[in-house]
């Protein structure tokens, strides 16, 4: 007979797929990276303060086609292959799909105030507190997660996946609108009540969109089911905030290239270069600054927005896990009843 797929009660590893998909995803996102340098000058005011090309920008093209067509291979394997990653079979089932789907759009929504919130506290407190800013900021956004992806779980069980990740998205979508409004210069405290909605949302979502993919899975294939629903979350991480750093790069390069570069004047001292300098950073880098992040919060809230489609399309299985328990409770009874 032909070789087994399994060795030993284990999967055998897809090497050759691995491989394709890992490469594919580094080029794109190498590439996506340095998306931030498109269409800029080279004199923009943030040049002159210092700021350096990205080695990467005159490979943006290259990149991202050949991570493509290393994904394109990957799929083509995968449809060959003995023994592949997953079944290909679970790439047509729509409940499959709209599972992945809504798990990438939610990890990019979600790494946007993991990555922005220090962000933020680097522009506006001094360099020996950002770490304990920052985390104390964060701390209700996580522990708001950590606490609801418990609670996700069972009102999936008992309202349906579908209402529950509903809610959890507009939870989200809420949670980043206040942090656009709550975020000012002058008082970032006022990003926790945003940060807290925001986690308590993604805390609701996490467990109904994963649950959608592991379910769509026959039983042998359930493990790498929901292996792929955090790989997918994950990608949405990495994805989502090359992107959107690109997007916020670009931006701030496009705001600044609206003022006149700081340059040293003749016959201006080194001191009162770098003064002026600082204040230029102080009246100007920083307020655009806050104003691209406060943008991004809003792209994070359209992200969750998407998220909503492939959620409604999501199966509403209102407490049909307990009304089954409930029949299987019920049938040895009746198989011991006397009969008529």
């Amino acid at each position: 007979g032909g070789q087994s797929a399994r060795s030993g009660g284990f999967r055998r590893l897809d090497l050759p797929g691995t491989l394709l998909l890992g490469s594919g995803l580094l080029l794109v996102n190498l590439g996506l990276s340095a998306g931030g340098e498109v269409g800029l000058s080279q004199g923009s005011a943030m040049r002159a303060l210092g700021g350096t090309k990205n080695p990467l920008a005159g490979g943006l093209v290259p990149l991202i086609a050949g991570g493509l067509v290393l994904l394109v291979l990957f799929v083509l394997w995968e449809r060959r292959a003995s023994n592949p990653i997953l079944s290909p079979d679970l790439f047509g089932a729509r409940p499959f799909v709209t599972g992945i789907v809504a798990n990438f759009l939610v990890g990019a929504a979600l790494i946007v105030a993991v990555v922005d919130v220090p962000v933020v506290v680097a522009l506006l407190v001094d360099q020996d507190q950002i770490s304990t800013v920052s985390a104390y900021l964060l701390a209700p956004f996580t522990i708001a997660i950590a606490a609801l992806s418990f609670a996700g779980g069972l009102a999936a069980r008992r309202y349906g996946e579908r209402r529950t990740a509903t809610l959890g998205l507009l939870l989200v979508v809420l949670g980043y609108i206040a942090l656009w409004v709550g975020m000012t210069e002058d008082h970032y405290l006022r990003m926790i009540p945003g940060l807290l909605i925001a986690g308590m949302g993604f805390g609701l979502v996490v467990a109904p969109i994963g649950a959608q993919v592991i379910d769509a899975a026959k039983e042998a294939d359930r493990g790498v089911a929901a292996a792929f629903a955090i790989l997918f979350r994950l990608l949405g991480m990495t994805i989502g905030i090359s992107t959107l750093t690109a997007v916020g790069v670009h931006r701030l390069q496009t705001l600044t290239d609206r003022l006149p570069p700081v340059i040293q004047k003749p016959g201006e001292t080194t001191a009162e270069f770098f003064l002026r300098q600082t204040q230029f950073i102080q009246d100007y880098a920083v307020p655009l600054s806050l104003k691209v992040v406060r943008e991004t919060f809003l792209l994070a809230a359209v992200l969750a927005l998407l998220a909503l489609i492939p959620v409604a399309s999501m199966r509403a299985r209102t407490r049909a896990i307990d009304r089954s328990e409930e029949t299987a409770d019920q049938q040895p009874a009746e198989a011991i009843a006397p009969g008529p």
